[in-house]
């Protein structure tokens, strides 16, 4: 079985910071590796062993360290560079993450439309909601 929610759960708490420093998106990126670690298909595998209880064929999560990851170090680029990055990846993301990355910027409202064209009549994320 996989692990579909573990991620979007860290992103979408992650996104609701409102103002965060660069040690805390550090510790953020610390939180994913540490997350990632704890459910590898070898820890849990570890911890079923000792449990006697069979392994399940799948332990893939749906969402990886890497896209949690990425999120997370777009916060460190130039409004600029982020708003490129946004659109060219706004697709693979919920709109209110995508929103949040800009909503800390001195040009918040005038990035924040330019986040919102990219998602009018476009369809969206192709991510679940969870």
């Amino acid at each position: 079985r996989r692990q579909p929610g573990g991620y979007m759960v860290l992103l979408d708490g992650f996104s609701k910071v409102p103002y965060c420093s660069t040690e805390g998106r550090a510790l953020m990126s610390m939180d994913v590796a540490s997350y990632r670690s704890g459910t590898s298909p070898r820890s849990i595998a570890e911890r079923i062993e000792d449990n006697n209880c069979p392994l399940p064929s799948d332990i893939r999560p749906y969402r990886t360290m890497t896209y949690v990851d990425t999120y997370i170090k777009i916060f460190y680029f130039p409004s600029k560079d982020a708003l490129e990055w946004i659109k060219a990846n706004y697709k693979q993301y919920h709109r209110h993450h995508v929103i949040s990355l800009v909503s800390n910027d001195r040009d918040a409202r005038k990035l924040t439309n330019q986040v919102m064209r990219c998602y009018s009549g476009k369809g969206g994320a192709e991510t679940i909601r969870i």
